[in-house]
Formats: C-alpha cells, sequence, structure tokens
C-alpha cells in the first residue's frame, strides 16, 4: 500500500521477516515523499497534461475569435471584346461574433480541469501522509515489542542460567 501510494517499487520497501532484533529503516523526510508522489503518481501526471489541454483549448477558441475576412479579385473577357476587372471583399455575418461561446466553455473546462487535479493531489498528500504516519506507528510498535519481548526475554534467559548453575553446584 505505502509504495501504490508513493508511486514507487513496492520491492523497494521493507518486508517482514519474523525477526524483531532488526530496526526499521528511518523513512525518507515527509516532504520528499509528498514530491516524490506529487512528481511520480501516474494519475497527477495524466491530470496535468488534461489541464494543459484545456489550456490550450483556451487558446484555439480565443484564435477563432477573428472573422474570416477573404479578399477576392476577378478577370474576365466578355465575348472577345471588353475585359473585366473585378475584386471583392467577404465579412461574415455576424461582424462581432468573437466565438465568446467557445472561449467560454474552454474556459470553463481549463476551471474544471485545475480543479480536479487540485482534489486529486489533495488525496494523495492524505493518502501519503496517512501511509506516514501508519509507518510510524508501526515502527513504534516494532520497537515497543522489541524492548518488552527481547529485554524480557533476556532478563529471563539470565535468570534461567543463573538457576541452572546453581542446581549444578
Amino acid at each position: 500500500l505505502l509504495a501504490e501510494v508513493l508511486g514507487l517499487d513496492p520491492s523497494a520497501l521493507p518486508r517482514a521477516d519474523g525477526r524483531l532484533d532488526r530496526t526499521m529503516p528511518a523513512p525518507r523526510p515527509l516532504n520528499d515523499l509528498l514530491a516524490s508522489a506529487e512528481t511520480n503518481r501516474a494519475d497527477l501526471k495524466e491530470l496535468r497534461q488534461l489541464e494543459r489541454a484545456s489550456q490550450e483549448r483556451i487558446r484555439l477558441a480565443r484564435s477563432e475569435a477573428w472573422p474570416n475576412i477573404s479578399i477576392g479579385l476577378l478577370a474576365a473577357k466578355e465575348e472577345r471584346t471588353d475585359t473585366l476587372l473585378g475584386g471583392g471583399l467577404t465579412i461574415p455575418v455576424p461582424l462581432f461574433q468573437r466565438n465568446q461561446g467557445g472561449i467560454a466553455t474552454a474556459r470553463a473546462t481549463a476551471r474544471l480541469a485545475t480543479a480536479e487535479r487540485e482534489a486529486a493531489r489533495l488525496s494523495v498528500i492524505r493518502e501519503v501522509v496517512t501511509a506516514y504516519k501508519h509507518y510510524q506507528a508501526s515502527s513504534a510498535a516494532v520497537a515497543s515489542l522489541r524492548e518488552r519481548v527481547l529485554g524480557t526475554s533476556k532478563e529471563n534467559l539470565k535468570l534461567m542460567n543463573r538457576e541452572i548453575g546453581r542446581a549444578h553446584v
């Protein structure tokens, strides 16, 4: 679970092997783990790409706001006697339709993409902090067990050796 949350290779994490005499490695600082998760998580990478794409859609919608004005020239001969020359200017109607609807839609999509990315980022932070706290609690539990079980076992072994020594004397 910790590896999945952090976006790390699961084989790199410590495995339980049933021995209490081993110390658990200290985790990397929480800020490093958070930065690593934000950089390496595939879901956040995808949401950042969607956010960039939505920003590009805004730029595209803005570029479509300019009217498509065209200029044309005409040259023709009429029954081999007159040469006709002409020109034209085409301006689409309505002239001031500036693609406001397209721009507004693109902006709304971009705001939604940003909100989704930020919500996912906050969720990742929560997951990493929770996993970090679980790791700290597990480390404390192992240290406590080590102290209680191994310490008591060593004391019992000393007492047994003393009693065995007395019995043989």
